[in-house]
């Protein structure tokens, strides 16, 4: 993995507790190449094959516009997701929780927030117009809540006896309803809830071993939950990069009763699935797993296709097959941002692709602020890029370089 940002670090400290993501859309990143330029370059606009409403492809050419650069200061949020037509987000900071908004006017504002008590968000989501946050105890990481908010400065903790047991790491929202994923008693475990007040727990087994959930996403249809089986993983949720392990998913249409997914994979130490997600058309996931030799450390990142959740195809290397960067949703279409072996441009320079089907990747063009941040591998004094998220209200970005955070908003526009 290349240069950890502050916000990466963050998410590899609560992944240490067993986490699988602290933001909304966990950011994946692949190997990329090193280096810096004197200014970014994009792509000409190309040809983009993008799913239209109903289901057949049409041809359109696009353009990710960037608005200019927003310095966040001294702070950031480790936790951000779009609701009611603005971003949100929030930020633990000498044992309290602030408020992040990014007004209309395009500036970051902070406010106090209430009700989290010793607790720390670990996931925030937006789910009919409310807030739901999944958060856990430092000082006793077994111990989690979930809370929710009208306003995100007010929170109170959600009372459901399926909530009073287990350790609860993140959470996802979607058409169906709310999904979080933890651990309880060295099971899997999922909470699930279609109107944010009831939950219903549920355990997930393997006959393969034990298994370890890191990441969720929402389908029309349903969830889909992934990670690993093993037969030698830690009670707390986590797993060993040394050990055997076999990277899984599950699907389910209710997030109560669930069933394995095929998945083309190989045991292989430290294989996993990372990150999935969905576009109204196709799922993706992001993985290790080398299909060489099980006693390879399994370094290689590497990509599933799926259509319906139930069945995942391996579709190639990160790197090769599938650009290597960070992965979002945009307009309902697929989104990397980064570098790698299919970047476009040189050096550290930023590229983007855009897939209808998670086979097919055309560039992207850029447009706007031409201050927008380097792909990681650059020179650590650039604004490197942080993570990407996807909502309502288009896609927000983050970078860091030695003035700190910034952030930008960019929008995807087709050219039909």
């Amino acid at each position: 993995m290349g240069n950890q940002s502050r916000m990466a670090c963050a998410a590899k400290a609560i992944l240490a507790n067993g986490s699988a993501h602290t933001i909304a859309v966990v950011a994946v990143v692949a190997v990329l190449s090193a280096g810096c330029a004197d200014a970014p370059s994009s792509p000409e606009p190309s040809t983009v094959q993008s799913p239209s409403p109903d289901g057949s492809d049409m041809t359109s050419k696009a353009v990710l516009t960037w608005a200019a650069p927003v310095s966040l200061g001294s702070g950031f949020p480790t936790v951000v997701t779009s609701s009611q037509g603005a971003w949100v987000g929030l930020e633990s900071s000498a044992s309290q929780v602030i408020g992040w908004r990014l007004t209309g006017d395009g500036d970051w504002v902070t406010q106090p927030v209430v009700g989290f008590g010793q607790f720390v968000p670990t996931a925030l989501v937006s789910f009919r117009d409310r807030l739901i946050a999944s958060a856990i105890n430092p000082s006793d990481p077994a111990s989690s809540a979930m809370f929710v908010s009208d306003d995100g400065a007010r929170w109170t903790a959600i009372e459901s006896a399926a909530l009073n047991h287990g350790t609860i790491r993140s959470v996802v929202a979607g058409p169906q309803g709310a999904l979080a994923i933890g651990i309880d008693s060295g099971r899997a475990a999922t909470w699930s809830s279609s109107d944010i007040d009831d939950w219903a727990f549920s355990a997930i087994d393997s006959p393969t071993g034990a298994v370890r959930l890191l990441t969720a996403a929402t389908t029309s249809g349903g969830f889909v939950v992934a990670g690993l089986t093993g037969t030698d993983l830690d009670n707390a949720g986590g797993f060993k990069l040394e050990k055997p392990s076999t990277p899984a998913a599950w699907f389910s249409t209710d997030g109560i009763s669930w069933q394995a997914s095929a998945v083309e994979a190989i045991e292989a130490k430290g294989a996993h699935i990372q990150q999935v997600i969905a576009t109204a058309n196709v799922l993706l996931a992001i993985g290790s797993d080398p299909m060489v030799d099980p006693d390879v450390a399994s370094s290689l990142q590497v990509a599933w296709r799926s259509t319906d959740g139930r069945a995942w195809q391996r579709v190639g290397e990160v790197g090769i097959e599938i650009p290597s960067g960070m992965l979002a949703i945009t307009n309902d279409v697929l989104l990397v941002l980064g570098g790698g072996d299919l970047d476009p441009g040189s050096g550290g320079h930023l590229g983007g692709w855009l897939s209808g089907d998670a086979l097919d990747w055309r560039p992207v063009a850029f447009a706007g602020s031409p201050d927008i941040p380097y792909a990681p591998g650059a020179q650590p004094l650039q604004p490197i890029l942080d993570n990407i998220l996807s909502g309502d209200v288009g896609l927000l970005v983050f970078g860091v370089g030695d003035e700190g955070e910034r952030s930008w908003v960019a929008t995807l526009s087709p050219l039909r």
